[in-house]
């Protein structure tokens, strides 16, 4: 009535028809459900016929019509839907008969079951036996499908309301009533129909016959009875509601792969193992505390010892009821076999028995005895100050008071926590606040263990309360800080939470089996640990096992190899190979993907999904969603202790612990490839068979596509196509300024200092003395005038910029200067392809150069032949120019020819060399 409940082994996701969309029930009051093809379920409800989920869309969708060949049915009330091989599934209605329907083809059609007494408004039930056959029960009684399709009667009385049909080992039926005492065997094969009646007058609930061959039947008061063959067994299944215990009556059970039965109920659900609990109790008295003497175990149960023996309980003493009241809270039997008991009745007492169970004097007061040990040398001692003064009758000590001899200090408690003698005879004592007192092997002396809260080598803490002496001479000390480990070889403690990366608390036993691993008992685990491998095996108690053991104490194993423990009110007995026989945890099923902390359905608006990711391997997410989650389980995994690791491949390549925690979440991934992974590991230590993976990829954000890219780098493109077309504009213009400014000043300015030489001239000639000297002088300047002004306009003229241009205006220069004076030159240029033009400033800075190096070839140097080479590439240009002269004045950089030459090489960039090894040479590079 309250709608649909998936469990995963560790919480419930229930659907309750809240969410009035596909993804949520459309009506909640369900009657039945069958699985189809991959995990799709078929829902029967009560009023408004079948609904049938898909898993991969995650989807409900409601089916109020079917269609049986040519005519359409609306559907109301569904009793039962059972599944039939694998492609059919058997739907009984309430009023309009059974239905087949084909999982493949989606095709139903009519069961015709033709049997007078046969109403198609009374069927209650159905099952599908192992043969394939369909049976079901209605008022007339059971009608069974026989191997020709008909349908056969066996009747029962309709005051009887046949709720369940279970098949038996041997293949006939058990049909029970919800509303009688009493079960009615169908034998299939003689046709007939046997009745019995329940034991205790117990209403019947369902029943089941596990694959083992196991037939298990359950009834009102929570007890089920497991039949194999003639040996039958019983126990009882409850639920716990609002604090309180209540059966469990079973609606319907269902047999999984893992070895569990699971159930349903009016109460609730829950499961049970098919195989005999690894955890049993050894004795079912109530028991306070036990203890092995001599191979023996001996136990109390209220204010009486007892021996266990084969063939039961051996009473050894009983101690009084005025001071025993609340019963035996400890005991021990000494070498002369004389018994020792504590017990508490308003206040607490000592008693001392004989080996015949007879008290030895009276009962005298004592403090609360937590431990008995007796020593190597024969001495018995408690671990609490004995109270009264009661020295004549006292023959045990305080462990305290042999410190007390020993160092002259009282002890500082008035109990001990636990203490033991190791095999080399020395005494360990774990203190109260104190640490570990040490008692040497001749009772002379006492040291204390160092204490770092760090560790480092030392205790980690003042607060120990159990020791245990392993058959390798190490020495377990449990701590609230976990295991202390101990090695007499280096003196020095070792830790197992930094060992194995797990903390041991509460540890309230331990014991050595044959392997030398110790067993460890805590509050709620078993753990197994090999001091050799450092292994840590943890097996979880059942929460119905209370481990009772409020002082620890160590642990026992039984003849047969059963270790026992103090549970609550009982020994428990466990055999170590029943809890190492376990399976692998389950590989590990991705339930839930999330965006932004949002769980996504397939084809939502996220358009991530387009299936369940259960079955969907990989999938995009935009850049909007990039912030990611999973959630994940391996079913049965709470019962198995299990502990998940995950990585983010592409993200962090390290495995992650993430402990029972099954959702994981990413934040702001950036755009790319990611592999995220999962493995299980159970409490044994057992990893899955295999790492199950989900690829995907967070796309990257419109910005960042390609297509974004191509419109960058078009507009990149656009721009610097503008930017070049304006630079070419204004170089043209600029170019067009430069031949402007050439050729006026070439035309204006030239002609008027042409003009000024030839009259300087005309006017020299008419004169004489000092006025001739100044017209000449006046001409001699006009000319120098116009070279450098020819200089500048070809400097100025744009088109002149080339490298054959420059190339010229040396050739020009060289002739008027060089070969005046009789020197052979040589003017060697080289360019790439496609690298004649020059720019412009490096054109005069060249030629201006050149001059200057001519000039100095004129004044210093004798030579009888200048070279010149100028080499030009992409990168680079190289100019050099060397003569065969002798130099006769040292270079001096300070001089203001050269100095020119480095200030215009500078205005390159570049570099030059002066070298006057062979004649004079200057290379510049730029």
């Amino acid at each position: 009535m309250g709608g649909l409940d998936r469990y995963d082994g560790y919480s419930i996701k229930s659907y309750r028809g809240l969410a009035h969309n596909n993804r949520d029930l459309s009506y909640r009051q369900l009657s039945s459900i069958a699985e189809g093809h991959n995990g799709d379920l078929l829902l029967g409800t009560q009023e408004e016929g079948l609904i049938y989920f898909d898993r991969r869309k995650e989807t409900f969708e409601p089916i109020h019509h079917i269609i049986v060949g040519n005519d359409s049915i609306r559907l109301g009330q569904i009793n039962a839907i059972r599944k039939k091989g694998e492609n059919e599934l058997i739907i009984a209605t309430a009023f309009q008969g059974i239905y087949k329907l084909n999982l493949d083809s989606r095709v139903y059609c009519s069961v015709a079951i033709n049997h007078p007494k046969f109403s198609s408004a009374s069927v209650n039930n159905l099952v599908i036996t192992s043969n394939g056959r369909i049976a079901l029960s209605s008022t007339s009684g059971v009608f069974v499908e026989n191997e020709f399709g008909d349908f056969e009667l066996f009747p029962i009385d309709r005051n009887n309301f046949i709720k369940y049909i279970i098949e038996l080992p041997d293949g006939n039926l058990l049909a029970r009533p919800q509303n009688k005492p009493v079960d009615f065997l169908l034998d299939l094969d003689t046709k007939t129909v046997k009745r019995r009646k329940n034991s205790n007058d117990l209403l019947p609930c369902c029943g089941i016959t596990d694959s083992n061959g196991a037939f298990w039947l359950n009834n009102e008061d929570g007890s089920i009875t497991k039949t194999i063959g003639e040996n039958e067994s019983n126990f009882n299944i409850n639920t716990k509601f609002q604090g309180m215990n209540f059966p469990v009556c079973a609606l319907d059970m269902l047999q999984t792969d893992r070895g569990r039965i699971f159930f349903v109920s009016y109460m609730g659900a829950g499961s049970f193992s098919l195989e005999e609990p690894a955890i049993k109790k050894f004795i079912k008295d109530t028991v306070s505390v036990f203890h092995f003497f001599d191979g023996d175990l001996y136990f109390a149960s209220g204010n009486t010892l007892y021996k266990h023996t084969e063939k039961g309980k051996q009473k050894i003493l009983e101690s009084s009821p005025q001071h025993a009241k609340y019963g035996i809270l400890n005991f021990h039997k000494d070498r002369n076999g004389e018994y020792w008991v504590g017990h508490i009745s308003e206040n607490s007492f000592a008693s001392h028995f004989d080996k015949n169970g007879k008290l030895i004097g009276e009962t005298y007061p004592s403090s609360l005895s937590t431990q008995y040990l007796e020593l190597d040398s024969g001495v018995l001692t408690v671990g609490n100050e004995i109270k009264g003064d009661i020295e004549s009758k006292k023959k045990y000590k305080f462990i305290g008071d042999l410190y007390q001899r020993i160092t002259g200090k009282k002890y500082p408690n008035f109990r001990v926590k636990y203490y033991t003698q190791l095999k080399n005879g020395e005494i360990w004592i774990a203190t109260f606040s104190d640490g570990v007192y040490i008692i040497d092997k001749d009772k002379k002396g006492v040291r204390t263990l160092p204490i770092d809260k760090n560790g480092n080598g030392k205790l980690n803490s003042n607060n120990p309360y159990y020791i245990y002496e392993h058959s390798s001479g190490k020495v377990l000390i449990s701590t609230e800080l976990g295991i202390n480990i101990w090695d007499p070889l280096t003196g020095k403690f070792s830790y197992l939470n930094e060992q194995i990366e797990k903390y041991v608390l509460d540890v309230r036993g331990m014991v050595e089996d044959a392997n030398q691993t110790i067993w460890m008992v805590t509050f709620n685990s078993f753990y197994s640990y090999n001091l050799a491998t450092n292994e840590l095996k943890e097996f979880p108690v059942s929460e119905d096992i209370y481990i009772d053991t409020q002082e620890p104490t160590d642990l026992h194993f039984t003849k047969n190899g059963e270790i026992l423990f103090q549970g609550f009110n009982h020994i428990y007995a466990f055999h170590p190979s029943s809890l190492m026989a376990v399976e692998p945890p389950v590989d590990v099923l991705f339930t839930d993907v999330f965006v932004n902390r949002s769980k996504i359905y397939p084809s939502d608006s996220s358009h991530i999904l387009t299936q369940s990711i259960l079955f969907q391997k990989s999938f995009e997410a935009s850049f909007d969603h990039r912030n990611i989650g999973f959630s994940f389980v391996s079913i049965g995994g709470s019962e198995n202790n299990i502990s998940y690791y995950y990585r983010l491949i592409g993200e962090n390549e390290e495995w992650v612990e993430a402990k029972s925690e099954r959702e994981v979440h990413y934040s702001s991934l950036s755009p790319g490839k990611y592999i995220f992974e999962v493995k299980a590991k159970g409490g044994t230590g057992l990893w899955t068979a295999n790492t199950p993976q989900i690829e995907f990829t967070i796309l990257p954000p419109w910005y960042e596509t390609w297509v974004a890219y191509m419109l960058y780098f078009m507009g990149a493109a656009f721009i610097i196509y503008f930017i070049y077309r304006l630079r070419v504009k204004q170089l043209l213009k600029y170019r067009d300024l430069r031949v402007k400014v050439s050729s006026d000043l070439h035309d204006d300015v030239g002609s008027l200092l042409t003009g000024v030489s030839l009259k300087s001239q005309l006017l020299a000639m008419n004169k004489s003395g000092k006025e001739k000297k100044i017209l000449n002088d006046l001409s001699e300047l006009s000319q120098k005038a116009m070279e450098q002004m020819r200089d500048i306009v070809w400097a100025l003229d744009a088109r002149k910029d080339s490298i054959d241009d420059l190339k010229l205006r040396m050739i020009d220069f060289a002739e008027q200067n060089l070969t005046l004076k009789n020197i052979k030159y040589k003017i060697e240029v080289k360019t790439m392809p496609g690298l004649k033009g020059i720019n412009p400033e490096q054109r005069q800075n060249i030629y201006y150069i050149f001059k200057e190096a001519v000039t100095n070839i004129l004044k210093h140097s004798n030579a009888s032949h200048v070279n010149v080479f100028v080499q030009k590439n992409a990168k680079n240009t190289t100019f050099i120019i060397h003569d065969n002269g002798i130099v006769t004045d040292d270079i001096k950089l300070s001089g203001q020819g050269l100095s020119n030459i480095q200030m215009r090489v500078e205005r390159l960039n570049g570099k030059v060399i002066f070298d006057s090894s062979k004649g004079f040479k200057i290379s510049i590079q730029y």
